[in-house]
Formats: C-alpha cells, sequence, structure tokens
C-alpha cells in the first residue's frame, strides 16, 4: 500500500506538468491542425549609449503538433528532404520577390515561416500569416502590403515538395524558412 501511495505521489508532478500544454485546434484549407502556443518571453537589455534597461516581449510562433490526428515530424537540418524543401521555398519567395521589386522602396524586407507544415502530398497545408515585414526606413500602404501576402501565399501553394517517408510511409512535416532581401535604390 505504501508504494502504490508513493508511486502516485511520484507522478503526480508530472501528470500536472503534461496537463498545463496550451494547445488549441486550427482548421485550415480542410485539415485540422493542432498546435501549441508558446509562452512569451521577456528580454532585458541595455541601452548601449543612455545604460538604461530596455524591457519586451518576444512572443515565439505556434508550434505545429499534430494534422488531422497525424503528428508532424521534424526534420533534421542535414536531411536532403529538408534541405530540398528549403531551398525549393526559398527559391519561391525570391522568384515572387523579383517580380515586384521594381513597385518596393529600397530596404530591407523579411519574410519567416518559423512553421511551415507540408502533408503527405509534398503540399504546403500550413504556416504563420503575415510572416512578411519590413524594416522601419520602410514605407508600405496597406494595399502592397496585401499585394505581397496574396502573391506570396498563391505562390506557397503551388509549390510541390518531395513527401517524407518514415518506415514506408508518407507523413506529414514541418520547416522553418527565414528570408532576408535587401533593395537599394
Amino acid at each position: 500500500m505504501l508504494k502504490i501511495l508513493i508511486t502516485i505521489l511520484c507522478m503526480l508532478p508530472l501528470v500536472a506538468i503534461a496537463g498545463n500544454r496550451d494547445t488549441f485546434t486550427i482548421k485550415h484549407n480542410g485539415n485540422i491542425i493542432e498546435v501549441a502556443r508558446q509562452s512569451p518571453d521577456t528580454l532585458i537589455s541595455m541601452h548601449p549609449h543612455t545604460y538604461v534597461q530596455v524591457r519586451s516581449i518576444v512572443k515565439h510562433p505556434l508550434v505545429p503538433l499534430r494534422m488531422n490526428g497525424n503528428t508532424i515530424y521534424t526534420t533534421d537540418e542535414t536531411d536532403f528532404i529538408h534541405n530540398a524543401a528549403v531551398s525549393t521555398v526559398t527559391d519561391c519567395i525570391e522568384a515572387v520577390f523579383k517580380t515586384i521589386r521594381d513597385e518596393l522602396p529600397a530596404g530591407s524586407y523579411t519574410y519567416e515561416l518559423p512553421d511551415l507544415v507540408i502533408n503527405e502530398q509534398g503540399k504546403i497545408v500550413f504556416y504563420t500569416p503575415d510572416a512578411f515585414t519590413a524594416s522601419r526606413e520602410v514605407l508600405l500602404t496597406e494595399q502592397q502590403y496585401k499585394t505581397i501576402h496574396s502573391l506570396l501565399e498563391k505562390a506557397l501553394l503551388d509549390i510541390e515538395l518531395i513527401p517524407l517517408v518514415i518506415d514506408g510511409e508518407r507523413v506529414p512535416f514541418r520547416i522553418d524558412i527565414k528570408s532576408n532581401f535587401r533593395l537599394a535604390q
């Protein structure tokens, strides 16, 4: 009886921790995706000239865990499938920017996809919307942002990638993409 009580007391913290995951589901393009929300961090830095501490909140992206009940795998950065997917998506993003670069003001641009999910058929099925940002010196209108987002979304949905195969079965996987562009006058 004492052994059972000790076992239960030892397992209680594990159950409490496991139950605190902040997960929810998103319905997107006919798929049900379970994602985990990560807690934001507080970053404290010191201003180099005034020596005043500056606090900022760092929000982390959602982490896709399951798609339609199947585990979403994270590939190794040395894996051929991972490298091929990253290269293909980056090339696609660069191609979109080449078509619209004459319409954009000079400055730095970033397109970040920390949670890009590829399904069993090699199609992109989920990513965080509004992943495009411009540097402070760039002033874009709301219409320009919408145009860029729609062009990038259309291009990403048209990509066909090599599916990930584990134990002879195709499985969904996720990759992280970050593309930086600098346009000069």
